[in-house]
């Protein structure tokens, strides 16, 4: 699985991870991977490595089924001598196995999963994918090197904005040292966690509690995996109710728990800092002045034109791939309760480019709504909902998976678009 590293020197070591990290030996310790069903293993891990001296992540191949293996199921061993697991926690990709005790400099690591047999569906304690396949067991053994340095700066608090059971994390480039590859985002209390791709951006992390306040931290990572010490947390940000009744405002927060209402607008000349792989926001408001823009995101948004037309508009740069968009609403035309769904002509490109830039995409022909359906969504008495899936390609290769070989899963695109929210004091 690792590549032989007999043949580096120490020095060269430092210039490939150029972190706190865990750097994998020859060879496995112990037998092959070992299927938990027969044949190759559909799930595999594909590196490990570790910050802080206590949380080993173990990176996998495919996207991972989101439920909460054992720790039973993992034994971590230094020098021989086995190190207690406080808990095991799962990301899109990766596992996480946080350590009770951190482990020295120098020491040998011994990392084992324990695979069970296989069970039918999505039930077990298991690390599995969503279609159910059972990650392989393995053996595998690391040294700590102390001497591998980063030369990524510690990242500072994220910028936070609050929304209804959610916050929408951003993050700036660092003005010196290195350029993070990612990031992810903390969430305290709790195990709230979003990424965030490239050295800039924004990420959500969702299903927080209404009414408490969280904090937040970034770790960032190199492109090869190595990551440096969790930064600073944030100030304190209290999360919002659900809107109800067509209102809806934000609150952002960089050095209080302090409120405003605000509209998630942005401008269609400037650009993104970088692909996102969720979005930073999914609600908009209908424009006031009509041709006008409702923007979602810095990379998704509607125009609207005199005759009541609206059609989506994305901006796609490390990605290309076509998107398959409806939009609906439900609303009452008098005293008659009326549905209305338009579906557009999918949109896009899956064209191979040689140089990777940012360019606006959007259907030729825009959805009409029906007058009192305007109506509706001015007065605030219904919204309108897009929903998508965009089919992602790389955009240099044409290839369905990235250039470190993990797989492009589809974008899901969900948005709602309401009445503009009325000012508060």
């Amino acid at each position: 699985m690792f590549k032989s590293i007999r043949s580096r020197s120490p020095r060269a070591f430092a210039a490939i991870f150029l972190t706190v990290a865990l750097f994998a030996l020859p060879t496995p310790i112990g037998s092959s991977h070992k299927a938990s069903a027969a044949g190759e293993p559909v799930l595999q891990y594909t590196r490990l490595s570790i910050i802080d001296y206590k949380t080993i992540f173990l990176t996998y191949n495919k996207r991972l089924y989101p439920t909460y293996p054992t720790s039973s199921l993992f034994e971590v061993k230094a020098d021989g001598v086995v190190v207690s697991i406080a808990s095991v926690n799962m990301g899109y990709t990766e596992v996480e196995v946080l350590l009770t005790s951190v482990v020295t400099a120098g020491q040998r690591l011994t990392i084992s999963y324990l695979a069970t047999a296989p069970v039918a569906g999505t039930s077990n304690a298991a690390v599995q994918d969503s279609a159910g396949n059972d990650a392989a067991a393995f053996t595998d053994e690391l040294i700590n090197h102390s001497s591998d340095i980063s030369a990524l700066p510690t990242p500072v608090a994220p910028t936070i904005v609050a929304g209804p059971e959610s916050v929408t994390a951003s993050i700036a480039a660092p003005t010196s040292g290195g350029q993070p590859a990612r990031y992810r985002v903390y969430a305290s209390p709790g195990n709230g966690r979003c990424d965030i791709t490239g050295a800039s951006g924004s990420c959500v992390i969702s299903n927080l509690t209404a009414g408490a306040e969280y904090r937040f931290s970034v770790i960032a990572f190199d492109n090869v995996g190595g990551a440096t010490s969790k930064g600073a947390a944030s100030p304190a940000v209290t999360v919002l109710p659900v809107a109800s009744s067509g209102s809806s405002s934000t609150s952002s927060s960089t050095t209080s728990s302090t409120s405003s209402t605000t509209s998630n607008t942005a401008s269609w000349d400037v650009e993104p800092a970088t692909d996102s792989e969720t979005d930073a926001f999914t609600e908009g408001f209908w424009p006031s002045a009509i041709p006008g823009n409702i923007i979602i995101t810095n990379e998704f948004g509607f125009t609207v034109d005199k005759k009541n037309g609206i059609k989506p508009k994305i901006r796609m740069k490390t990605y290309a791939g076509k998107i398959k968009m409806s939009i609906s609403a439900s609303y009452k035309d008098g005293a008659k309760t009326k549905k209305y769904k338009c579906t557009y002509a999918p949109f896009g490109s899956t064209k191979k480019a040689k140089t990777a830039k940012w360019k606006w995409y959007t259907p030729k022909k825009a959805c009409i709504l029906p007058t009192p359906l305007v109506t509706a969504l001015k007065a605030g008495t219904t919204t309108l909902s897009a929903n998508g899936k965009w089919t992602r390609l790389w955009v240099t290769t044409g290839a369905k998976s990235r250039t470190d070989k993990t797989k492009i899963t589809p974008r899901t695109l969900k948005y709602t678009v309401r009445a503009k929210p009325a000012a508060t004091k």
